[in-house]
């Protein structure tokens, strides 16, 4: 169960292209005193990204359900107060907009000024999905 829009467009930006951009933009006057988006690559959706990811690996085919908003919400008043998870969910809830809307950005003008570009999908995908795989 997944508490967002599972066919909204969203940016996903790689961890890896962050730390590349604030490199660059600590290296150039031109950065200060502006805000920039990382690089990023087009849009996709919660069940793109799952799909793209579950190939990438060999798994199946994810089965993703949406989890209504009571759900979720049911889930903060439940969870034990004070407790990290508690805190995750309620946050959650919080900013459910970003989930349940289109999140999008242009990050044209980064790359366009820095010559930066995001990271292939696949290759992002494959990297995080590495890290988080234990010995």
């Amino acid at each position: 169960m997944v508490p967002a829009d599972l066919d909204a467009p969203h940016s996903w930006t790689y961890i890896g292209d962050v730390a590349r951009t604030l490199i660059a933009l600590a290296d150039d006057a031109r950065a200060w005193g502006k805000a920039w988006h990382v690089p990023s690559q087009p849009a996709a959706s919660v069940r793109e990204i799952a799909v793209r990811a579950a190939h990438l690996a060999g798994a199946p085919q994810p089965r993703l359900t949406y989890m209504p908003k009571s759900v979720l919400w049911l889930a903060g008043l439940l969870a034990p107060i004070g407790g990290d998870n508690a805190k995750m969910v309620r946050e959650l809830r919080e900013v459910a907009c970003q989930r349940h809307n289109p999140w999008l950005l242009d990050s044209s003008t980064t790359s366009e000024t820095f010559g930066l570009k995001p990271t292939p999908l696949d290759d992002s995908l494959r990297e995080t999905m590495a890290s988080y795989r234990t010995p």
